[in-house]
């Protein structure tokens, strides 16, 4: 039986990779969407926000109950403009 190429051997462990993580992906996001869930927030309602992203975001801003109103969430938490854009 002749040898396999080292090419060969690197793709075939390359997909083995893949096939042992491709589960504890999908895994993954089923856990971050029931915590999503949990949340009660709709970040994944927006386009092309995933359930990866929408948690980034919701562990980005922490707890929007810290601040007293609405319009104090995107100047806390640094998204808001500054007021010094260039002209």
């Amino acid at each position: 039986m002749p040898r396999a190429s080292p090419r060969r051997r690197a793709a075939a462990g390359l997909i083995s990779d893949l096939e042992r993580s491709y589960p504890r992906t999908k895994e993954a996001t089923r856990e971050r969407t029931a915590l999503l869930a949990a949340t009660g927030t709709t970040p994944t309602d927006l386009h092309r926000i995933g359930p990866l992203g929408a948690a980034r975001l919701l562990a980005e801003a922490g707890a929007v109950t810290r601040f007293p109103a609405k319009a104090h969430l995107a100047p806390g938490d640094g998204t808001a403009p500054t007021g010094r854009l260039l002209r």
